[in-house]
């Protein structure tokens, strides 16, 4: 048992599984203020995937995007640890790490989410 909480600090991963109910409340709250300090951008759209990678349906709808230069502001959800290597994700979009005060506001604030 401790090994394995001494693994969790190793790795990162023992705030994210003590806090993580703690920090989803204040995900609603920064959404909520978002929502009621920011103006809706119906310019924007953002791309949320599971694995938090750029691949699944979200990918062909932004290169879509990307292609037709359609003047939208395209942002994308990645992990912490996905961004590492940024070289799999086109220029064009917007990595916004999820959970985080920037992810919410750009949640708030996109017209569109795929």
């Amino acid at each position: 048992m401790i090994k394995k909480i001494i693994n969790a600090f190793k790795d990162g991963t023992f705030f994210d599984k003590v806090f993580g109910k703690i920090r989803a409340s204040f995900g609603s709250l920064f959404c909520n203020y978002y929502n009621k300090h920011e103006e809706l951008n119906p310019k924007k759209i953002m791309f949320i995937t599971f694995q938090g990678d750029y691949n699944c349906n979200p990918k062909a709808i932004a290169n879509e995007f990307i292609k037709s230069k359609s003047g939208f502001e395209l942002v994308w959800v990645v992990r912490k640890e996905n961004l590492k290597d940024t070289s799999q994700y086109p220029k064009e979009l917007k990595l916004v790490v999820r959970n985080t005060k920037e992810f919410y506001k750009e949640a708030a604030t996109s017209k569109y989410i795929v």
